[in-house]
């Protein structure tokens, strides 16, 4: 039976569209096999379903990651209110559930620098430059401070009062938080929980620069680009100007998580 069960879920996680739209509502499954199915159901078939959803008629929330253009099977369907409906909220919780699932399995969570406010990944906190910090240490050693004084230690460090579920909380716009139980309209979601999860995955995951020979989350892979004098950045500025070519310089570490 347990075969049977491995098969099926198998099954459905590799073809999560076509299955959605002919069977019973997926989410009815029970918990333990809906958090099977999320292990087995890779992201691009988790997008194929959004996609389907999204160039049905009814678009969903227009997402801050873009995600190119619909595959042409998404644009070929000619789906009912109710099934976008549902197919949104198929996705909504199985990407949920899929950063829970890599939170897990990465050993790690997010948390925020009481430095410079940016948020990384807690398991990686000894690789990733604290862009405040370091500008504290440049100052110190431009004024002609004595060994030992300013920062020493250019790492992030965690601010004891931030949670992430807090954080996720405010971005998914909880009705209960916001309304004033008198009748008032629950307050809509500001981030779908695919905004979420692909927002953190950059977060979560490090890479490393063999130009600038520092580790860096994924998130600011666009912003990384070899140059052979520093960038110049006013007192108190996260943007600047690399000298050699004028281009736009961003300081590590201060590229914002999805804020509500």
């Amino acid at each position: 039976m347990e075969e049977l069960v491995s098969y099926a879920l198998d099954y459905i996680s590799k073809n999560l569209l076509r299955v959605s739209l002919v069977a019973a509502d997926l989410q009815a499954l029970p918990a333990d096999l809906f958090s099977r199915l999320v292990a087995t159901t890779s992201e691009q078939a988790l997008e194929e379903v959004h996609h389907a959803a999204s160039s049905s008629g009814m678009p969903s929330k227009k997402s801050s990651t873009g995600g190119g253009a619909p595959p042409q099977q998404a644009q070929d369907l000619n789906l009912t209110a109710q099934q976008v409906q549902q197919l949104q909220q198929l996705v909504n919780r199985l990407y949920k559930n899929k950063l829970e699932l890599m939170l897990k399995e990465l050993r790690t969570t997010v948390v925020r620098c009481v430095h410079c406010g940016a948020m990384f990944s807690h398991a990686d906190r000894g690789k990733l430059t604290c862009a405040a910090r370091a500008a504290q240490q440049q100052q110190a050693a431009a004024s002609g401070a004595p060994p030992g004084a300013g920062c020493q230690l250019v790492t992030h460090e965690a601010d004891p009062t931030w949670r992430l579920q807090d954080h996720l909380a405010a971005l998914r716009g909880s009705a209960a938080k916001h309304s004033s139980g008198g009748g008032a309209e629950p307050v809509a979601a500001v981030a779908s929980w695919r905004d979420i999860y692909w927002d953190v995955w950059g977060v979560v995951h490090v890479m490393y620069c063999h130009h600038c020979l520092q580790y860096f989350p994924a998130q600011e892979l666009g912003l990384c680009s070899y140059h052979p004098e520093a960038p110049i950045f006013m007192a108190g500025k996260s943007r600047g100007r690399y000298p050699c070519c004028g281009s736009t310089a961003q300081r590590a570490g201060t590229v914002p998580l999805f804020a509500p």
